[in-house]
């Protein structure tokens, strides 16, 4: 297991990771591997979130082997992700334009059903939507059948970059910030500054600059939407409490 190691007091670490909601794992599909994130949100409309570990990894079974890890908080509580959210868009290689990885990160979802794949898009009604799948990509005009079908979810990335970057503005002591582990390093802090935004308000990566953390925190925003995290409440049932740990596999 991974311990909470946070940058500021034990007492304010204890404190916030008390009030835990969820654990969430969310990837950032490439050619050759995946960037990763762990999330704890907190509750209520501000949607508070901490990251508590990043990283890299080469495998998708690595991938699900971290989802499958458990953490601890400042007095030993254990914590385990929820469930996990992939990019089913990434993952071309210019010396490949036509490959992607879309199916891979498909058969990934249906095999191991905690995962879900995300999309983002320039525009989506309602900031997020949902698309059913029976088939994977065709290739060369063959279709092969999604065993038991798959939902991928759509969502606005220019929604969900505009509300980042406005989240990155409030100071970490203040409600709803996003607060960083004590392991955070300055290229992961550069690549939540990678994007910029242009006079239509679309967001762009100048070539060469490394946005991945960003993306990934984009898709957490939108995740913790999709699942609903603003209005659950300390009662609902099967929310997280104490030490109880979090079981995965939740159907949204």
């Amino acid at each position: 297991h991974t311990s909470f190691d946070c940058d500021w007091s034990s007492d304010v670490c204890s404190s916030d990771l008390r009030d835990t909601s969820c654990l969430i794992v969310v990837a950032d599909t490439q050619q050759l591997g995946f960037h990763y994130a762990v999330f704890a949100f907190g509750w209520g409309e501000s949607l508070p979130l901490t990251k508590i570990e990043h990283g890299y990894v080469e495998s998708f079974s690595q991938l699900n082997n971290i989802a499958l890890g458990t953490w601890q908080d400042a007095e030993g509580k254990e914590y385990r992700a929820m469930s996990g959210w992939i990019d089913s868009g990434g993952g071309t290689n210019p010396a490949k334009p036509q490959h992607s990885r879309t199916s891979e990160v498909y058969r990934f979802c249906n095999q191991y059903k905690s995962w879900r794949p995300i999309k983002g898009k320039q525009r989506v009604d309602q900031g997020w939507s949902d698309t059913w799948m029976d088939f994977y990509p065709s290739r060369g005009g063959l279709r092969e059948k999604i065993q038991g079908g798959l939902k991928r979810y759509n969502i606005d990335v220019t929604l969900y970059k505009d509300d980042l970057a406005t989240k990155l503005m409030i100071e970490p002591d203040d409600q709803g910030a996003i607060r960083l582990d004590a392991a955070t390093t300055s290229d992961y802090a550069g690549q939540l500054c990678a994007e910029y935004r242009d006079e239509r308000g679309l967001w762009h990566c100048p070539s060469g600059r490394d946005n991945h953390q960003w993306d990934i925190l984009v898709y957490a925003l939108a995740a913790a939407d999709i699942m609903g995290i603003r209005r659950w409440r300390r009662e609902q049932p099967g929310a997280q409490k104490g030490p109880i740990i979090y079981s995965k596999g939740v159907q949204l």
